[in-house]
């Protein structure tokens, strides 16, 4: 993404220059397919790469107890975060132009050293094992985690489901 950012602001800078659409002054590129297409492949590798992360993620970190709460939350922020966007990104366009996309660019290339040192790969992990994960506490050394942790043989989880509902059966005749 942060690649993507970098060059359809290198060819704005390039082929773009201030013009006169009516009575506006606004940055335009014209007579360059190649910058079209680049804004157009951004859109479409951030689709496809960081742009459905904030929407699965979340339902795979939080435990069972308040995961609806925890992910109607997130999306709520998101869309906060998203509406923010829309009202800062048309005045940024207007006065600082290609500059915009640096900044984002920047803020693009911070966000995948955090995700590389605090998000776990959770593909191919139950959500049972993907919540002993994160309850582990791996911080900043995500890329430590090995496939093994989390995974459970058929006896453990017995096993723990046996302590479990013994626990729960104690506590209810205790009150």
């Amino acid at each position: 993404m942060g690649f993507w950012l970098c060059l359809v602001g290198g060819l704005q800078v390039r082929f773009g220059a201030w013009g006169q659409v009516g009575t506006d002054t606004i940055w335009l590129v014209a007579n360059h397919e190649a910058a079209t297409q680049s804004s157009s492949a951004l859109t479409s590798f951030f689709a496809i790469t960081i742009g459905p992360v904030s929407w699965t993620y979340p339902a795979e970190f939080y435990s069972l107890k308040i995961r609806g709460k925890a992910v109607s939350l997130t999306t709520a922020t998101n869309w906060a975060f998203n509406t923010a966007l829309a009202f800062a990104v048309p005045p940024g366009l207007a006065s600082i132009v290609w500059k915009t996309y640096f900044i984002f660019a920047t803020i693009n290339f911070a966000a995948c050293i955090h995700i590389f040192f605090m998000y776990p790969e959770t593909v191919g992990h139950t959500l049972e094992e993907v919540e002993e994960i994160f309850q582990q506490g791996h911080v900043f050394t995500a890329w430590k985690i090995g496939r093994e942790v989390g995974k459970k043989t058929v006896h453990e989880v017995i096993t723990n489901d046996k302590v479990v509902h013994r626990k729960s059966l104690d506590e209810k005749s205790s009150t």
